[in-house]
């Protein structure tokens, strides 16, 4: 009996070490699970920071894009409108000064723009009347608009765009 009596006292130790083995292996199993976790979580909180620095960053960049385009758009507007009135002022000048000169050449002698050169002095006068208009329109126009004028060469549509006022 006591030979049995060993046996099944070694296999119970046996048993015994058995699941001590097992246990410490499944704890060594769960830390090793809870440390891979927190790891895990580390990375990707930094990733996720991370990515959500970079969402902003693209965020800022398309804003700043779409600025650049505004101002660029912008200052092709305050170029234009500052070259249409630099032009009106530049060309009203010398015209009103001929339509001042044909007026007066009219007042000396009345017979000058009489009969067949009639035509020609309303025809001067509506000129000077139309490019004095053509120049005013273009300084108050609220956008810029282009049109083909030939192959390859656009010009400003000044009958498109006038500001909201006019």
């Amino acid at each position: 009996y006591k030979i049995i009596f060993d046996r099944s006292k070694d296999l119970m130790e046996l048993k015994i070490h058995l699941y001590n083995i097992i246990f410490i292996t499944i704890l060594v199993l769960a830390l090793t699970a809870i440390l891979i976790l927190l790891i895990y979580r580390k990375v990707f909180k930094e990733f996720d920071r991370d990515y959500l620095a970079y969402l902003k960053l693209k965020d800022a960049y398309e804003q700043l894009q779409e600025m650049q385009k505004e101002l660029i758009k912008s200052e092709k507007r305050n170029t234009a409108l500052a070259l249409a009135i630099s032009a009106n002022h530049e060309i009203n000048q010398p015209l009103m000064i001929i339509k001042g000169t044909i007026d007066l050449m009219k007042i000396k002698d009345e017979s000058i723009f009489k009969g067949k050169n009639e035509k020609y002095y309303y025809s001067l006068i509506d000129s000077i009347e139309r490019i004095s208009k053509i120049l005013t329109e273009i300084t108050t126009l609220d956008k810029v608009s282009f049109i083909d004028y030939t192959p390859g060469t656009k010009m400003i549509d000044i009958t498109m765009y006038k500001k909201e006022d006019d």
